[in-house]
């Protein structure tokens, strides 16, 4: 067990809050209001534990402040001439060289002369502050020469780039006070946050020193400023702020004294607390600090052995239990500390405890559950308020605590980010978090300082080049423990260079996924980032091999968690779910209609009462304006486009829903309008507002935005529909027309659309505001629907599909998360029941007939709701072929620089993008990594287009010469691995180079493989000459790309079919096991269950009930429901034990059917959830589920186990299973299996004459013939079967 008394340093309280950053604040959110001042100290105060805020409370008003600070400032800009100012800090940069220019280098140094200096000083005395003054062989930022000698250190963005920094940092900081100079450090917090108190602090020093105080006299800008820092008005009030720093300076002081001296002795430490509180700061912050320390050491392996302590204070808090180690002592006592405000504000202070070398500390990793929640129960309470833990959260922290990685599944609102947010803040080092929205990261940020931390920063494309900088720095100084970042920073050279300089400072402990099921949904088309995730966490383990993945998400199906744990390279045990997913206080109801005036009339039905109804409300103003707990009743309406202009999709948009639900909610700020419905401020103010990524663009004229458009556009992967529809003649091409007033306009490109003004920043003002109460309802898209926390969400209304049950259920999870009463409703627009009956007998891949142009074959106006998504899928995935020529185009950009840079550069090169090609080229190094060709690559932006740099594999000639290697087995090797940790159905043939051969050959026949004709040549510069290479590639390339549209697709139509299913709901049953069968392993709810929360139990919405019904006790022993569950999850076929589950299953066909449907969304080929679904399939969907597992157990089984699944399927069937089975790459290409076949066939053929049929039979009698022949007379006529073969097709 380490025991190190400096260990105390990287356990600080402050440090792991992040008390003094949250400063930051005050100068970066522009605080000018006294509403938003009040916000702010709300916050601060949140930073103090609350056992000991009470506590306070009983001596002093915490609310009693007057806002000083901002009093302060109001005083000080009221007063100094900002054009003054101005004047004098040019005038020193212009007579100091070393301010030109400013830059990063010395950026923060010229705020602290325009912030700090300036304003107290005349421009004569100003300039008697000497930048980079030489000390011996070093250079001070600041220095001036009174009756002592002063530097004034700035710590900038740089001072800690490299372990060499820091070791010449600490040899010129001995240096220059050994030089008989007084440093005083100021940081980027000092400067640019607490800014009135820095000045206050150089006031001081000046006054004290005799020469120096003449500077000031000089000045009356300084003289007002004194007199006003020093007036009764702003001493005699409390500072909040000043009260929470100085809670845990003290904490920091102590934990700098212990480290210099060991003070464990019997004697222990004796300090005089001479702070200005009318109680004993002191006791109760190392009281809190030592009860803290306390459970740490219960968590870790060390120990602190911490010393007794006894306080003089003028001060008493008898009335406070103490820590054991902590007393009061007689004021006549010998101290060996005192603690005022001098010493727990010393500069150095904070440098002292920054600069830490890495603390390999570790969780103890013998702790049982219950040993866990016990020693938990403390630290959740005092940071996050939690009322101890919950069973699924202890498992994820045991998991931890040894040292594993680990996916967790629980659902929405069951405390998943805390699982990660305890041990990632208690463990000292950073840990990075990997998150999918702005909108979610921005989330987490403000919950967690509604806890009390700071310590969490993200860096996204919001966040400005000075701010990402600052945000490394912090890490560096160990001020950030969750670091927050799209998967795409990931693979950016900037920030994976940032993260090199922070790992020789800081352990880098976990790798956070949250919402990790985008890895599988978004993964494989639109965010590629999210699939080099693995190659990114084997990079980090090279510095530190304790690292871990921390996987969480609410809406991982078995599907969608198989296809993590493959891409994440995990294993099943690294995987805990939650069994129950069932939000009890949930009801339901699902609207389908037939067109988008339907869906209107709908939709102001669903507002007006079947919500309010549900939930026991006279209206929707009853409903919104009433608080459950304390908080504020809302809602969320979410649509599937943000900003579409086909003459149809414009109802399906954000604006559309936004003020169709203003008219019902608040129609009165339409009565003044005269010459337009529609107002540019519509979509951030009132009760109604919006949230989406992609502002919507109207029309020029009214602001409306009914315009059609004949341009097709795509962003944020929002379809917009295309422009077929309209009629041409009416609307010249490049001109759009608006539906409301007539006008037609030219917008020649996004810049000149009309737009809201100022719609991210409304946005981002939508999304505070919302959380905390201050409008009614938000119309969003998906990007609201993951990982926001407000739990008085009351209802949840879904206008269209999302892009499976997954998504819908997670969106939907937004809702009741306070655990009251929350309704959910869909509103669909569902495929005709010709469509519908059409895709049940697909066996493949599920996809409509219609097309992305907006036609429908069954006589609709536009595309239903399932052919929206069908559209999102259809151009993620136009084809193998496209994405081949793709990636080829790529490859041939990385030949042309390798063949330019050779010379120069060895194996790594640079090339150009762009932002229409960078998610292809991005996907076409992924893949091109797979295969080998690619070791590793990073993006770069500049002001004109993004630029890859890419590190090829390489090889030297017998010449001497460097050239790309092409090693065919080499590949074959990487594609096994690709395939066998991407292998949906754990087939062991994986292992096989034959395997891949004859993927290779069978990719062949079924694609173009002559794709180069495809390309336009004269956009390849290097196939001629390198045409083996290019052609080796393509092999390769149509294996994976064949994997991906084989099962990735069909995955997400299998996704999307499920969801269809739910809506459909042909049998019109109670909704709740329809949705749950997809998630829960634990409940069976049979064919007569009754929920009582759903518009099928209950069609007039008068719920009687807060919560559903619980399902019956099933009598299917435990064990047989174990045996169930562990052969669809392993998909190991055994047909004897399947025959016997099913049997034992037999009462249960909707559980068992849509189980395993939900496990062939992720896993495809899992045998045995296909033979399930041939077993318990509804009678529409009978035909297909049967072909697909004989075609599927034609590739994967043996020959004999086919055979009975061909005898064991129904009649009507057998003929098209027999041209199923007839596949050159299936079991059955061989002599017994062709015999097989022919007695089969001949048999069929007594009472179907099929001419189809005929010729199979024939065909087979022909080769028998062969062989026969070739049997007999093999030697006279060498090779005469291959000749009558060669005839015969021929």
């Amino acid at each position: 067990m380490a025991h190190n008394p400096s260990l105390i340093k990287h356990f600080l309280p402050s440090k792991i809050r992040g008390v003094y950053r949250f400063d930051d604040k005050l100068s970066k959110s522009n605080i000018t209001t006294d509403d938003e001042a009040q916000n702010f100290i709300d916050l601060k105060l949140r930073f103090l534990p609350d056992e000991y805020k009470s506590f306070i409370e009983g001596y002093v008003d915490l609310k009693n402040y007057n806002l000083p600070r901002l009093f302060t400032k109001r005083i000080f800009k009221s007063t100094i001439s900002k054009l003054e100012n101005s004047r004098k800090y040019q005038e020193y940069f212009k007579y100091y060289t070393h301010f030109q220019p400013i830059d990063k280098n010395n950026y923060l140094e010229a705020e602290f002369v325009k912030k700090v200096l300036s304003p107290l000083l005349s421009i004569h005395d100003l300039l008697k502050i000497e930048p980079q003054k030489q000390i011996a062989q070093y250079f001070a930022d600041f220095a001036v020469v009174g009756e002592r000698k002063y530097v004034f250190e700035i710590d900038g963005f740089g001072k800690f780039e490299s372990r060499a920094n820091l070791d010449d940092f600490l040899a010129r900081q001995n240096k220059i006070i050994n030089s008989d100079w007084q440093i005083y450090r100021f940081s980027y917090t000092h400067i640019k946050s607490n800014t009135e108190k820095t000045r206050k602090q150089i006031l001081d020093i000046f006054k004290k020193d005799s020469k120096l105080k003449k500077y000031l006299s000089q000045d009356n800008q300084a003289t007002f400023f004194e007199e006003a820092l020093e007036s009764s008005a702003f001493n005699e009030v409390l500072d909040p702020i000043d009260l929470v720093n100085d809670f845990y300076l003290v904490q920091d002081l102590f934990a700098d004294i212990n480290s210099e001296k060991d003070y464990s002795s019997d004697n222990g430490l004796t300090i005089k607390d001479n702070l200005s509180y009318p109680f004993s700061l002191a006791a109760l912050s190392l009281s809190s600090l030592y009860r803290f320390l306390d459970d740490i050491e219960r968590l870790f392996n060390i120990e602190f052995n911490l010393p007794r302590i006894r306080i003089i204070s003028h001060g008493l808090s008898d009335e406070y239990q103490l820590h054991p180690k902590i007393s009061l002592a007689d004021k006549d006592l010998t101290y060996e500390v005192e603690i005022n405000s001098q010493t727990i504000n010393d500069p150095n202070l904070q440098v002292r405890l920054s600069i830490n070398e890495k603390a390999d500390v570790r969780f103890r990793d013998d702790l049982n559950i219950e040993e866990i929640k016990e020693r938990l129960h403390y630290l959740s309470n005092s940071i996050f308020k939690y009322e101890g833990t919950k069973p699924f959260q202890e498992k994820i922290f045991k998991h931890i605590f040894d040292g594993k990685d680990v996916l967790g599944i629980s659902p929405t609102g069951s405390g998943k980010s805390f699982c990660f947010w305890l041990p990632a803040l208690l463990k000292p080092g950073l840990s990075i978090v990997i998150c999918p929205l702005r909108s979610l990261m921005r989330d987490q940020k403000a919950t967690l300082q509604n806890y009390g931390i700071s310590s969490m920063a993200f860096i996204n494309m919001d966040t400005d080049r000075e701010e990402q900088e600052q945000i490394v720095t912090d890490v560096l100084l160990g001020k950030i423990k969750l670091l927050y970042v799209a998967p795409e920073r990931i693979r950016i050279t900037k920030f994976l260079n940032h993260l090199n300089k922070i790992q020789e400072f800081r352990k880098i402990n976990y790798l956070i996924i949250d919402e990790a099921h985008c890895i599988s949904e978004w993964g494989h088309d639109f965010r590629p980032s999210y699939l080099n995730i693995p190659y990114f966490f084997q990079d980090l383990k090279k510095m530190n091999d304790d690292l871990q993945v921390i996987a969480l998400t609410a809406t991982a199906g078995v599907m969608v968690k198989r296809d993590v744990v493959n891409i994440l390279r995990l294993k099943n045990e690294n995987v805990i779910s939650e069994e129950d997913f069932d939000r009890i206080n949930f009801s339901y109801q699902i609207v389908t209609v037939k067109d988008h005036k339907d869906k209107d009339d709908k939709f102001k039905q669903i507002l007006t009462e079947a919500i309010p109804n549900s939930l026991k409300k006279r209206d929707i103003h009853d409903l919104v304006s009433a608080d459950t707990q304390g908080e504020k009743n809302v809602g969320i309406i979410y649509t599937i486009y943000a900003d579409p202009h086909g003459r149809q999709s414009i109802y399906d948009g954000i604006a559309h829903y936004l003020y169709e639900t203003k008219k019902i909610v608040e129609p009165d700020i339409f009565q003044d309008r005269d010459d337009s419905d529609y107002e540019l401020t519509d979509y951030g103010s009132d009760r109604i507002r919006a949230f989406s990524s992609k502002s919507p663009t109207l029309c020029h004229k009214c602001n409306s935005y009914k315009y059609i458009s004949d341009v097709r556009r795509e962003a944020d992967n929002e379809y917009v529909e295309d422009s077929d529809d309209m009629d041409t003649d009416e609307i010249p091409k490049g001109q759009k027309k608006c539906l409301s007033c007539g006008h037609v306009f030219v917008q020649a490109n996004n810049r000149d659309a009309n737009r809201p003004p100022k719609y991210q920043k409304d946005t981002l003002r939508n999304q505070n505001e919302f959380k905390s109460g201050k409008f009614d309802i938000l119309v969003a898209t998906k990007g609201f629907g993951m990982g926001i926390d407000k739990g008085s969400v009351r209802f949840v209304l879904h206008t269209s599909f999302s892009s499976g049950i997954e998504s819908w259920y997670q969106e939907a999870g937004r809702a009741g998360r306070d655990n009251e009463r929350a309704h959910c409703v869909i509103l669909a627009e569902i495929p005709t029941d010709k469509c519908i009956q059409q895709l049940a007998n697909i066996d493949e891949a599920k996809k409509p007939p219609c097309n992305n142009r907006g036609n429908c074959p069954y006589g609709r106006e536009s595309l239903c709701d399932y052919g929206k998504q069908h559209v999102f899928i259809k151009r993620s995935y136009p084809s193998v072929e496209a994405d081949v020529a793709s990636i080829v185009l790529t490859l041939d950009k990385l030949i042309t620089s390798f063949i330019e840079n050779v010379l120069g550069e060895g194996n790594t090169i640079t090339f150009k993008s762009s932002s229409s090609r960078l998610k292809n080229d991005e996907l076409a190094l992924f893949r091109l990594k797979i295969l080998g060709v690619v070791q590793d690559f990073s993006v770069s932006y500049d002001r004109r287009s993004p630029s890859f740099t890419v590190t090829l594999y390489t090889e030297t000639t017998t010449e001497n010469k460097i050239r790309l290697k092409l090693d065919a087995e080499g590949m074959t090797d990487r594609l096994i691995d690709y395939l066998r940790n991407n292998n949906l159905n754990e087939v062991p043939e994986m292992d096989d180079p034959e395997t891949i051969l004859r993927r290779i050959s069978k990719c062949k026949e079924q694609y173009d493989a002559n794709i180069i004709k495809r390309i336009d040549k004269r956009n390849l510069q290097n196939y001629d000459n390198h045409k083996q290479f290019y052609h080796t590639i393509i092999d390769y390339l149509l294996v994976i790309l064949g994997h991906i549209y084989t099962d990735v697709v069909k995955m997400r139509y299998d996704m999307l079919w499920n969801l269809h299913t739910v809506i459909w709901n042909k049998n019109k049953t109670c909704r709740r096991p329809s949705i749950l069968r997809f998630f829960n392993e634990k409940d069976f709810f049979g064919k007569d269950y009754k929920c009582e929360l759903c518009d099928i139990c209950v069609k007039t919405l008068h719920f009687e009930r807060d919560s559903r019904v619980p399902p019956k006790e099933t009598e299917i022993e435990e064990e047989l429901r174990k045996q169930l569950f562990d052969a669809l999850s392993t998909g190991h076929f055994n047909y004897s034990n399947l025959t016997r589950l099913c049997n034992a299953f037999r009462n249960y066909p909707e559980d068992i059917y849509y189980r395993s449907r939900g496990i062939l969304e992720g896993s495809p080929n899992n045998l045995v959830a296909l033979y399930f679904c041939r077993e318990f399939s509804p009678g529409d969907e009978k035909e297909a589920n049967t072909k697909r597992l004989i075609r599927t157990a034609n590739e994967f089984l043996q020959m004999d186990i086919v055979v009975e699944l061909y005898k064991s399927s129904e009649a009507k069937y057998k003929k098209e299973l027999l041209f199923i089975i007839d596949d050159e790459y299936g079991r059955f290409n061989n002599d017994d299996g062709m015999k097989w076949l022919y007695e089969k066939a001949e048999k069929l053929l007594k009472t179907d004459h099929d001419e189809k049929l005929n010729a199979m039979k024939e065909r087979f009698g022909f080769f028998f013939l062969c062989n026969e022949l070739e049997a007999t007379y093999s030697n006279k006529f060498d090779g005469l079967k291959q000749q009558m073969e060669e005839a015969y097709y021929g």
